[in-house]
């Protein structure tokens, strides 16, 4: 066993894993280039450096070469847009010893700041699993960091993340929710209740696919009415009128369909996007205020940091990203109301159709021959249209859910933060010594 640069500090292994523990939290800050100008007491004490080797280095001193050059290029591309990212990161400490993070990192005045939990979940093993096939790739196929990150990205995909940012969001609240279960805590309130959202979100994009596949059906049942109708009547008759408006208001309703409720950039896309976003800076800000809390805790010298400054950073941080977090909440019950208009408009739509369906059944009724399989047409068109009701109710229960959540966290108060997630139970002891 070697001995850590700080007589404080506990024993470390001679190979293996780093002493990083379930409660613990760290962080590092940079300047624009990448140089170590600030961290806590838990960062050197894992990293096995003392502050005169750390401040000033550059931050890849603790680069383990098992990363994919891919992570980072996704983690950059987001920092130099101003947003805040998520990962898993293996790093390498000074004697050797490796150990792994769940990192989120965002911008930071003249700079950016990393603050960093251990994974706990099973999780870490596949994307340790994923992260060696694409370094793998790197070395054999000499793949840039650019192609990298497409490779990344098409491992996620596969795993059923659709994007980076649903991929970090369900990632963090997952490792926090384990790390509070590993260390005996009650769940953590606000993080429940936004993966209970977004699977509410979720289950709305099935139902809006259903209701593409209804419409599809809505539109093609007419074109068999007006064959039918032809054949009976002619092109002129009071049938085959019937059957075109009845065509002509279903497609209008699938087009508008199409064009305010699916897609990328629909109010149902939108409202689980919302969804992620408040869950990952909601996460983000409390492992924030731990990262306060900490320092305030700890007490102890930083070498030449400011510890009033980093506390005075690390507030204003939590705040802004908790302020995001509740815009994106507001904006969840927004378009969840937008969602029940949506709804509403549908319905009236579809009671003119039924009008014009029931009318149709009237003239078949007056034809010499009703038994001519225009009724069993009609009828379909009536299942459909059923069965369009059938979902818009189940949308309309499913946000009237959202709207209540939504509500319900915008009020929770901010609990204290238990001393176990302040600096864990192994530095507990190293404090009280």
């Amino acid at each position: 066993m070697t001995q850590s640069p700080s007589n404080r500090d506990e024993s470390r292994p001679n190979s293996g894993e780093a002493p990083f523990h379930p409660g613990e939290v760290f962080y590092s800050r940079t300047d624009q280039r990448g140089v170590l100008i600030s961290g806590n007491y838990v960062f050197r004490r894992v990293a096995h450096y003392d502050w005169e080797e750390l401040l000033g280095a550059p931050h890849k001193v603790i680069r383990h070469p098992d990363m994919p050059k891919g992570v980072f290029h996704i983690f950059w591309d987001h920092l130099k847009r101003g947003k805040v990212i998520g990962a898993y990161v293996k790093n390498k400490a000074k004697d050797g010893l490796h150990y792994w993070v769940y990192a989120v990192a965002m911008p930071c005045q003249d700079g950016f700041l990393s603050a960093r939990i251990k994974p706990t979940s099973t999780r870490l093993k596949t994307v340790s699993d994923l992260y060696a096939r694409v370094r793998e790739r790197e070395l054999n196929e000499g793949l840039q960091a650019a192609d990298s990150a497409d490779v990344v990205l098409a491992e996620l995909k596969t795993l059923g993340f659709d994007s980076y940012g649903a991929f970090t969001a369900d990632s963090l609240s997952e490792e926090l929710i384990c790390e509070g279960r590993t260390l005996g805590l009650p769940p953590i309130a606000r993080i429940n209740a936004s993966r209970e959202m977004l699977g509410h979100a979720e289950n709305l994009g099935t139902y809006a696919n259903r209701l593409s596949e209804e419409f599809e059906t809505l539109s093609s049942i007419p074109v068999n009415m007006q064959i039918r109708a032809t054949r009976l009547e002619g092109k002129n008759g009071p049938i085959m009128t019937l059957a075109r408006a009845y065509g002509d208001m279903s497609n209008d309703l699938s087009k508008w369909f199409k064009e305010n409720v699916v897609g990328e950039d629909s109010n149902f896309s939108r409202i689980s996007d919302n969804v992620q976003n408040a869950l990952f800076l909601n996460s983000t800000a409390g492992i924030l205020r731990r990262c306060n809390a900490q320092l305030q805790a700890e007490r102890r010298d930083l070498g030449a940091i400011d510890l009033d400054s980093e506390r005075d950073r690390i507030v204003a941080l939590a705040k802004d990203y908790a302020g995001h977090a509740n815009d994106s909440t507001q904006a969840v019950t927004t378009e969840a109301k937008r969602i029940k208009s949506v709804c509403a408009e549908m319905r009236r739509s579809l009671l003119g159709m039924s009008t014009v369906r029931i009318t149709c059944n009237i003239e078949n009724a007056r034809l010499a021959n009703p038994a001519n399989g225009l009724g069993e047409i009609v009828n379909k068109l009536e299942e459909s249209q059923g069965e369009v009701m059938n979902i818009l109710d189940k949308i309309d229960k499913v946000v009237g859910t959202i709207i209540d959540q939504a509500a319900a966290m915008a009020v929770e108060p901010i609990k204290t933060t238990p001393p176990t997630l302040l600096y864990g139970e192994k530095m507990a002891q190293a404090m009280r010594s």
